[in-house]
């Protein structure tokens, strides 16, 4: 897992280091080795990490399961928003989604203590429901409020809009 979980920072870095174009305007070599799945591997090493911490097949869902979790997203969330800022005043072009890692991790909370079945029937629910939620809440959302990555002044200037940001249009920046 460590070694996933490293290999998709590295894509990641090496992507937003040397770009998705040469001068040329043909894809870079870390473009075509890292482009897009670096990404999904972290994510996917997320939900294995979270599927870890609370025990895999036999869950053990308890307090301090539940704490753990959301110590570690409440940290992700925090490390998010610093690097929002150096984002933002370094003009990097990194979009930094640690803060949308974050709020997942929350979501999860709750799915934790379900059964497998229960679990499965919710995720069915979900993936045929929720595009036709978030279709319907676009129309009647505003546009993203935020340009740029998420900051701990955002959180507590405008932290509907963020959320909103993060839920319906799936990133903030």
């Amino acid at each position: 897992m460590d070694v996933a979980r490293g290999l998709a920072l590295l894509g990641m870095f090496s992507v937003h280091v040397f770009g998705a174009f040469e001068p040329a305007e043909s894809p870079t070599v870390a473009w075509q080795l890292a482009g897009g799945r670096s990404s999904a591997t972290f994510a996917l090493v997320a939900g294995v990490g979270l599927a870890f911490t609370t025990g895999g097949r036999t869950p053990r869902v308890g307090r301090g399961s539940l704490a753990a979790v959301t110590a570690r997203a409440l940290t992700v969330g925090v490390i998010g928003l610093l690097l929002g800022y150096a984002a933002d005043a370094g003009d990097l072009g990194v979009d930094v989604i640690l803060v949308f890692y974050a709020l997942l991790f929350l979501l999860a909370l709750p799915l934790l203590t379900l059964r497998a079945r229960t679990l499965g029937c919710v995720a069915l629910a979900l993936g045929v429901v929720a595009p036709f939620l978030v279709h319907i809440l676009r129309g009647v959302l505003p546009e993203p409020a935020f340009d740029g990555d998420p900051t701990l002044q955002d959180v507590a200037t405008d932290p509907a809009g963020l959320l909103g940001d993060l839920l319906v249009h799936g990133r903030s920046w």
